[in-house]
């Protein structure tokens, strides 16, 4: 029992840094950037679709890395997602000293950069560590669950520091700012508050520390591999295909570009609501900056529970990736109608109706991370990985939050319509493509991890020496390319 202690306490202890870097990379990216959107429009009168501009910025420097650090970083993780947290600290600091448009602009990119190492490695890193891949996960949504609360801290952290930001009058005319300025911003001297700034340099100081934490971690934990595991690192490595046949191979299988759409469109929704929720809370909800960045994080329980129960689920059920694929057809289409209580008039009926499709919407995140690892070739997981985190920001964080914003600003529709038709549409292809994924699943599409599972329990019914049983090792397969 002490040695069973003794074995995992120095994986745990890798688990509970990944996740804190995961907490404070998304309490940076995804609140502290959210709680203080409306605070930059106010301040410096900057339009919607230009603030939607400054968030997709984080995303496109992702877009722009992923694939290469995939390819490129992976030999040693932990110096690759540690090095990344320390830039990505250093640029949140940098964005809070921002008082010019471009250093919004910069600051973003930055710190889009410095986390891609962490979104793309950290769950290849946790795989490559443990030998029974049904555990792998409960692993993952272990520290997915902690990406939400690091966004329910930057947003209260956000709500406390704006308190001061208020204006005098109440109700939604004190709120109505039209932004008259797109490009220059307000000299310092003239600003009328400053307490936007201070989240940033909080949460990128504690960035900063556990990325130079994390740089100086293990590569391996091989007693908590199974036996014959260690030498994974002496295998051929896939740099030294060339990354455009490696892109080609992943793009012909069918199941992953389905679900790179099915990811995609998921996003859209997610990233353009989230970005924008404090603003339909204080616009057209009537409610203050701090009670309308309070509103938005009572969402946030919810997507913890999502991506704990989904690895749960998984954990418990070990499905295939035909089970996982039903997983995530199903709960994306249950969610759809509810988010017609964008028309609510009712903070709180708006509140109740909006936590289900929120709690859908992420509940099949881990079931994405398995299917996109099961097929594909071991040695191509950390591409697959790398382009569900690409169709994420491509297709989704990138547009989602640009076309809500020109759809708010436009005179097409109200407000209340452009935030129900970016959530139809988003969600009604991400269903339609998850419905596809589930039909070629069983139609006979790729299983690549799930296949060695059958032929390690029939190791336990049959006798060893039967050959056609015992030849592949656990995590490999016959069938694979």
């Amino acid at each position: 029992m002490g040695e069973g202690r003794k074995i995992c306490n120095p994986f745990q202890r890798m688990l509970s840094l990944l996740g804190m870097l995961c907490l404070f990379a998304s309490c940076v990216a995804t609140g502290v950037i959210t709680a203080t959107l409306t605070a930059l429009e106010d301040e410096f009168g900057i339009k919607p679709t230009l603030l939607a501009v400054i968030v997709v910025m984080y995303d496109t420097a992702y877009l722009v890395t992923s694939l290469p650090t995939a390819h490129y970083l992976y030999r040693d993780m932990p110096k690759a997602i540690g090095g990344g947290m320390i830039l990505f600290g250093l640029a949140a600091v940098f964005y809070g000293l921002g008082n010019v448009f471009g250093m919004f602009l910069v600051g973003q990119f930055l710190m889009g950069v410095g986390a891609t190492p962490l979104w793309v490695l950290s769950f290849v890193h946790i795989d490559d560590n443990v030998d029974d891949k049904h555990k792998v996960p409960k692993f993952v949504g272990s520290i997915l669950s902690k990406t939400p609360v690091g966004v329910v801290i930057g947003l209260l952290l956000g709500g406390v520091f704006l308190s001061d930001c208020e204006e005098e009058e109440d109700g939604c005319k004190a709120h109505a700012v039209t932004p008259t300025v797109s490009m220059t911003l307000k000299p310092p001297e003239e600003l009328s508050c400053e307490g936007w700034k201070y989240p940033f340099y909080i949460t990128g100081g504690i960035a900063f520390v556990l990325g130079v934490i994390f740089f100086f971690s293990k590569k391996r934990y091989a007693d908590y591999r199974a036996e014959g595991d260690e030498n994974t690192e002496e295998e051929d490595k896939p740099d030294q295909m060339p990354m455009m046949k490696v892109l080609k191979k992943l793009l012909s299988n069918r199941q992953l570009v389905l679900l790179l759409l099915a990811q995609g469109f998921i996003t859209f929704v997610g990233s353009a609501v989230i970005a924008f929720a404090p603003r339909f809370f204080e616009k057209i909800l009537c409610e203050k900056k701090n009670t309308a960045n309070f509103y938005t994080a009572i969402f946030i329980p919810f997507v913890v529970a999502a991506y704990a129960g989904g690895g749960a689920i998984l954990d418990k059920t070990k499905w295939d990736v035909k089970g996982q694929w039903r997983m995530l057809a199903v709960s994306q289409a249950l969610g759809v109608p509810f988010f017609l209580g964008f028309y609510s008039e009712e903070t709180w009926l708006f509140v109740l109706l909006l936590v289900v499709p929120c709690f859908l919407l992420f509940l099949p995140n881990a079931a994405t991370l398995s299917i996109a690892k099961r097929i594909v070739p071991a040695e191509l997981r950390p591409h697959s990985m790398a382009l569900i985190n690409m169709s994420s920001r491509l297709i989704g964080a990138i547009p989602g939050p640009i076309i809500l914003g020109v759809l708010i600003d436009s005179d097409i529709m109200n407000d209340r319509s452009a935030y129900v038709t970016v959530s139809f549409f988003g969600s009604g292809l991400a269903t339609i493509f998850s419905f596809c994924g589930w039909y070629l699943s069983d139609e006979g599409g790729s299983d690549v991890e799930s296949q060695p599972v059958d032929i390690e329990v029939k190791e336990v019914v049959v006798a060893p020496s039967d050959v056609q049983v015992t030849t592949s090792e656990p995590g490999t397969s016959p069938f694979r390319d």
